[in-house]
């Protein structure tokens, strides 16, 4: 990352990362607003129960997995409880 400014900070305590920049707090808020969309939708559609795997769970997992993929990017290098 240049000049060390990280979108996402190493968390205190477990493993992972919190939102340190605005940007970092943008990503989270524009997952937020893609799991609440990818839901109403759903809803709206009126679709059948068993349609959920594929209109819902799977968006959120791809929603989920590129979040993960900017904090790794921009984020500090991940640090285990364990380590010092």
């Amino acid at each position: 990352m240049e000049g060390n400014r990280y979108w996402f900070k190493n968390r205190k305590f477990g493993v992972g990362w919190s939102p340190a920049t605005w940007e970092g707090w943008l990503c989270v808020g524009l997952f937020a607003l893609w799991a609440v969309g990818v839901t109403v939708r759903f809803e709206k559609l009126g679709l059948p129960e068993s349609a959920v795997l594929e209109q819902v769970v799977f968006p959120i997992f791809f929603g989920v997995f590129v979040l993960i993929v900017v904090s790794v990017r921009t984020g500090e290098p991940l640090k285990l409880p364990w380590e010092k």
